[in-house]
């Protein structure tokens, strides 16, 4: 095995990760104003920028699908459950890390995620996102029910989906707290993030 700087992320790619990270984070932001729970812009303000931040991420998800589909990368996150691979990635990230313990898995321009990763992300970007979204777009839009015709069918759940999307919005924050904290667990602290910002990333090939 051989130490190699390669080119691991595109343009694309790095401009949709801090896009996507900061709308998720003015998100969490203007939505816990909503709530009470902070103050920063007012309650007027925190909800049109909330509005205008959700539909900016919806653009951005459907711009990155177009993406993802044209290139093929999205098979990088079809998930695999192989408890060989998955078992020993667990009890890296456990407890071998704080151990020095080398990393199972190694990336290439292929494979870019481990095993728990493609999981969790897989998670994340088609199952996490597309519920907050939906749940989003149908608490915003209860005012129209009744001229739609749907008030029967969702009039008496909208409480129901406001606490849904609540609960969507602090498995993104948990899951923020944890993207943070690995980003700074490669080789150096900032190698990870230095690779999201320019590209280039050395890795462990194996020859």
């Amino acid at each position: 095995m051989g130490e190699e700087m390669i080119y691991l992320y595109s343009g694309f790619e790095r401009l949709w990760h801090w896009l996507q990270a900061a709308l998720i984070i003015m998100l969490l932001l203007t939505g816990f104003e909503v709530h009470g729970v902070i103050t920063v812009f007012g309650f007027k303000g925190a909800y049109g920028l909330h509005v205008i931040f959700a539909w900016s991420l919806i653009i951005l998800t459907l711009l990155s699908i177009c993406w993802h589909v044209w290139t093929g990368n999205w098979k990088q996150y079809i998930p695999t459950f192989k408890k060989e691979k998955l078992l020993p990635m667990i009890r890296f990230y456990a407890w071998g890390i704080f151990r020095g313990e080398p990393h199972p898995e190694h990336k290439t321009r292929k494979n870019k995620l481990n095993s728990l990763q493609r999981i969790v992300y897989f998670g994340i970007l088609y199952l996490l996102l597309p519920f907050q979204i939906i749940t989003g777009l149908l608490y915003y839009y209860f005012p129209h029910w009744r001229e739609w015709g749907l008030v029967s069918i969702f009039g008496k759940t909208v409480k129901l989906i406001a606490l849904l999307h609540t609960i969507g919005a602090f498995l993104f924050l948990a899951y923020l707290i944890g993207h943070v904290y690995l980003s700074t667990t490669g080789s150096t602290f900032f190698s990870y993030i230095w690779a999201m910002i320019t590209g280039w990333e050395k890795v462990t090939e194996e020859k």
